[in-house]
């Protein structure tokens, strides 16, 4: 074939956008560089672009640099051309950050033993006393943000449902905290599990010291339960950790009786799909098992849970004077995703 591929697909009005003298131009010049010119690649900007125009910075191209569409993002935001959007039934109701129940009650050791105690299972990712402020990998605001999360979620399952007659999966559970205030406040079972023992070492340690009925934890992965069903399943903070997104939220339609809670971060660009994020650090106990995620967009996470076999989805949306991390500027959503219609009624006493 004599005429060039480029040329062809031109004449063939699969390349629209590009004209006559694009042949030229992309032999003759950096295609990167034609294309902004030409307003195609609207939104990269000199600074993405050395002088000449010729290849992208070390900071963008960076193997650490472990999310590659952080200057895109940055530049769509900036100029108020991404917005959070809102696509399923929601629930909207004030959410005021409470302490988890479990807490508040007696320990069942002295002081130096939880010292001790607390010391050897460090770090820990959530706020047990003022003791593990130095253990731990979080801060003030991530204290703030996980009881934030903790009214978001319990006091909608309480709705919903009755307390005592159900039972609930807490996937990758982490240190417990989810399974325990359930198990707290009264819950027929609770199962926590999570892919490292160190976390399944803590959530023990919790039950063991707060004295917690009807709460088990173990080292496993979802895909591994086999048949059993719970009434509630818990997928909280999971779902931007993993590399086969539709296989575990599969795995959840199957386990799930009744409801399956859904809180992950979500990214806002339109689309429905997942951000590739590499370079992650699987050392950390708020990490997944491999280094490679996929995170997903607010379209994205929808899509997928519906692709399962979800029939209906509803988001939680809590409103809190503070600042909560991710949640104020709709980062991360909370679903409800029901296999059956819900009930409207319950719903309805969320936001009351």
């Amino acid at each position: 074939m004599k005429t060039s591929v480029l040329q062809y697909l031109r004449k063939k009005g699969i390349i629209e956008y590009i004209r006559d003298d694009a042949k030229d131009k992309l032999i003759k010049t950096n295609a990167l560089q034609y294309l902004r010119e030409k307003g195609v690649i609207g939104y990269i900007t000199d600074e993405f672009t050395n002088t000449k125009g010729e290849s992208l910075p070390n900071s963008w191209l960076n193997i650490n640099n472990s999310d590659h569409m952080a200057a895109w993002k940055q530049r769509c935001h900036s100029n108020d051309l991404i917005r959070s959007e809102l696509l399923t039934p929601a629930v909207v109701f004030p959410s005021i950050p409470e302490e988890f129940s479990f807490l508040q009650r007696p320990a069942r050791l002295s002081s130096n033993e939880i010292e001790a105690e607390l010391k050897s299972l460090a770090p820990w990712c959530y706020h047990v006393s003022d003791l593990t402020l130095p253990l731990g990998t979080y801060n003030e605001e991530t204290i703030l943000f996980h009881r934030f999360r903790n009214a978001l979620i319990c006091k909608a399952i309480e709705c919903l449902l009755p307390i005592a007659d159900t039972t609930f999966l807490d996937i990758g559970c982490n240190c417990g905290f989810f399974s325990l205030e359930m198990a707290s406040r009264g819950a027929k079972q609770c199962l926590g599990i999570d892919l490292r023992d160190k976390n399944i070492a803590q959530a023990n340690f919790l039950k063991s010291l707060y004295g917690i009925n009807h709460v088990e934890f173990k080292a496993t992965n979802v895909k591994s339960l086999g048949a059993e069903q719970f009434d509630v399943v818990f997928n909280l903070g999971l779902m931007y950790h993993l590399s086969t997104p539709l296989e575990v939220l599969q795995s959840c339609f199957n386990i799930t009786k009744q409801v399956c809670v859904i809180d992950s971060i979500c990214h806002t660009e339109p689309f429905s799909g997942y951000h590739v994020v590499t370079q992650k650090n699987i050392d950390s106990p708020i990490e997944g098992d491999l280094s490679f995620e996929l995170q997903p967009t607010y379209r994205g996470l929808l899509d997928t849970i519906h692709a399962a076999g979800f029939t209906h989805i509803v988001e939680l949306i809590g409103l809190a004077s503070e600042n909560i991390e991710l949640y104020n500027d709709l980062s991360r959503r909370c679903f409800l995703a029901f296999k059956d219609p819900p009930n409207l009624a319950a719903l309805k006493k969320i936001a009351e």
